[in-house]
């Protein structure tokens, strides 16, 4: 009977120093390396930006339009007009997925003080999915935006210089593979 109770008064007091434990913030997950494993890989996928973490072309695309027109400053509603109808027409979309397209692009680039040397890290997870002529038809959008504007940008040239010749380098070294 003796060993009956010592073996309960053990458990019980695991159970409460696991509690206390716990309490103060360790748990047993902390020591299982598999929990830190994907704890640590859903915190590096929250702390990254959204616009990172887009691997679709057509996004990337409008992502790049849009941050064309907003190189400068705020986005004209001239080129607002002229994107949405970019959208709408050469994209295929709808009138409110165009403007949906519009607003998350815009949305994800509010916080972005330099575009332009964060382009290949935009275009990481896309980048073997462009087609040469979705390349070659970004760059006559992107264009089209920068032309809209009065006076010249350096900015803007600095984004479709930099989208331009990062393809490129990608066709000289032979990673990428034209469709």
């Amino acid at each position: 009977m003796h060993i009956i109770i010592a073996l309960a008064g053990a458990i019980i007091t695991i159970l409460i120093l696991l509690n206390r434990l716990g309490a103060a913030g360790i748990t047993l997950d902390s020591f299982n390396p598999f929990a830190w494993y994907r704890k640590h890989k859903w915190l590096n996928r929250y702390h990254t930006k959204p616009m990172f973490t887009i691997d679709d072309p057509q996004k990337v695309a409008a992502l790049l339009i849009v941050a064309v027109a907003k190189a400068d400053g705020l986005i004209s509603i001239e080129e607002k007009n002229i994107i949405l109808e970019i959208f709408e027409k050469d994209f295929g979309h709808g009138k409110q997925e165009a403007s949906g397209l519009f607003t998350s692009s815009a949305f994800f680039l509010k916080d972005e003080i330099d575009f332009v040397s964060n382009l290949s890290k935009v275009l990481e997870l896309s980048v073997r999915d462009f087609s040469q002529n979705q390349i070659k038809f970004t760059i006559e959008c992107m264009q089209k935006i920068a032309s809209m504007s009065s006076e010249n940008s350096t900015e803007k040239d600095k984004i479709i210089n930099k989208f331009s010749k990062y393809f490129e380098r990608l066709n000289k070294t032979n990673k990428f593979d034209s469709v």
